[in-house]
């Protein structure tokens, strides 16, 4: 493609370029080839301006610069809006490739991850075809792309993987599309079909700074749905959020708008049955259906994210049958309450809780099928978020009836520094806790605790197979230890 034709639309002046052919883009000096384009930005430990000269000895015949640099071996290009340029090119050049497949954008703190594997389980078995973008891996229905570095990618990975997919067969994309990734404009030139908003908790304020400026993130993917040139938008809104109105207010007249929750709207659940099992609940619909629905997952945010499912499949014409009949065969979330059963009466739930409010939403919901007791294991990683580290403490310990702090993902903190943190809201309050830096023993620890009855909470960490110390990742998985440790017990 005509490197003039790939800058239309953008802020960069292509008037008195020469007329190069663009055979390929990336962000990587390494990937470069024979007429490729050099995305060229300041990134959190490099800055890859500095490769420009590399770039250009591999092959590449102009780069684009998020800052304006003279003498360089090939022409370089400002763009004063960079990732909003990027995401431009980066479409255009793989040929637009959501407009070819009906995707689906997932926001909200808590939820997203298990939402899309609900979709993509549904919309498998509705012969959809299905994809997704998403925290733990980027997969069509048949295989696993790769893992995932991102929960929503940087473009041109973005777009290059919807072509991917596009090529691959697939007629849907459940996409995880986080604050950061609206924020800093990846996402702007995808185009959705539906978008779901799950809810606004305290999260990323390392990042956003304020919590109008989170919404204000989330916001944004409704108003891109507005603008989007597909046809038959839905935006689907959790009405016990208080930031439904807020959200809903971002989509034009062009946008149909239905709410789902446990108050009065357009898919409202009622007659609730709770227990270790699962959810049973009946549903109503905005034409007057009345329809049962069960859940093997546990949990009030699950029924949540349950809801927004079928709200949009429903809305969508899928066959309530169908979709009962897929959804209520689904169990199994990664790290998302993953439950671990012991030949001792006690289960073991892997959970990736790592904020207050997700935390305590996972204790309620355990909570709400009569445990024995709670034993809980958590820390908070490094690097991150500090405020949520003493309510994280606070919270479970009020919560629990025994609580292990640990270490999470120190990264380049002193995991002892982020347990006094952690502790500093409860030795006054409580003695129900224990720490140990050690995950690995801390695991041992609560499971060691554990009897007939019981459950054992492992947060934090989820479906992450690692943890980062410095700046190394070494292989560290909560569910393959909490196995080792029952059966070294011989409690498997």
């Amino acid at each position: 493609m005509r490197l003039k034709e790939l800058l239309k639309d953008t802020d960069i002046d292509s008037e008195n370029l020469k007329d190069l052919d663009v055979k390929g883009i990336s962000r990587n000096s390494m990937e470069m080839r024979e007429g490729f384009l050099f995305l060229a930005s300041k990134g959190s430990k490099r800055d890859a301006k500095d490769f420009i000269p590399q770039a250009a000895r591999l092959g590449a015949v102009a780069a684009i610069t998020d800052a304006e640099i003279k003498n360089t071996p090939i022409p370089c290009l400002y763009s004063e809006n960079f990732e909003k340029t990027i995401s431009k090119i980066s479409s255009k050049f793989y040929g637009y490739p959501s407009s070819s497949i009906y995707t689906i954008a997932i926001t909200g703190t808590k939820g997203k991850t298990s939402v899309s594997y609900m979709f993509e389980k549904a919309l498998a078995d509705l012969d959809m075809n299905p994809s997704v973008i998403g925290t733990i891996n980027y997969r069509t229905w048949k295989k696993v792309l790769m893992e995932a570095p991102n929960t929503t990618p940087l473009e041109p990975l973005l777009s290059r993987i919807l072509n991917d997919f596009k090529d691959e067969g697939c007629k849907s994309c459940i996409m995880e599309v986080s604050s950061h990734a609206l924020a800093l404009s990846r996402v702007d030139s995808i185009f959705f079909d539906a978008a779901i908003f799950t809810n606004l908790q305290s999260d990323h304020m390392d990042f956003h700074k304020t919590k109008e400026e989170y919404l204000k993130a989330k916001r944004k993917l409704f108003e891109m749905l507005s603008n989007s040139p597909k046809k038959n938008k839905i935006a689907v809104i959790n009405k016990d959020d208080e930031k439904a109105e807020e959200i809903a207010s971002a989509c034009s007249n062009e946008v149909k708008k239905v709410f789902y929750g446990l108050s009065k709207c357009d898919y409202m659940a009622e007659n609730l049955k709770e227990s270790e099992d699962g959810t049973s609940f009946n549903l109503n619909t905005p034409r007057g259906e009345k329809y049962f629905f069960s859940t093997k997952l546990i949990g009030r945010h699950n029924l949540f994210n349950f809801l927004s499912v079928v709200a949009l499949l429903l809305e969508r014409g899928f066959p309530y049958e169908k979709i009962k009949t897929s959804l209520e065969n689904f169990s199994a979330i990664p790290g998302r309450l993953e439950r671990i059963k012991s030949s001792c009466g006690f289960s073991i739930f892997i959970d990736y809780a790592h904020t207050e409010e997700s935390l305590k939403s996972a204790l309620n919901a355990l909570k709400s099928v009569g445990p024995k007791r709670i034993i809980t294991l958590f820390g908070c990683g490094g690097d991150r978020d500090r405020t949520k580290r003493a309510p994280m403490g606070f919270s479970a310990c009020s919560m629990s009836d025994f609580v292990i702090i640990t270490s999470d993902n120190p990264r380049n903190e002193d995991p002892i520094s982020i347990i006094d943190e952690i502790e500093s809201s409860i030795k006054k309050h409580f003695s129900n806790y224990r720490r140990i830096a050690d995950r690995a023993q801390a695991i041992k620890e609560a499971i060691k605790m554990a009897e007939s009855g019981d459950f054992v909470l492992i947060a934090g960490k989820g479906h992450e197979n690692y943890q980062i110390i410095g700046n190394k990742k070494i292989h560290f998985d909560d569910k393959e230890q909490a196995i080792i440790a029952l059966k070294e017990m011989g409690k498997e």
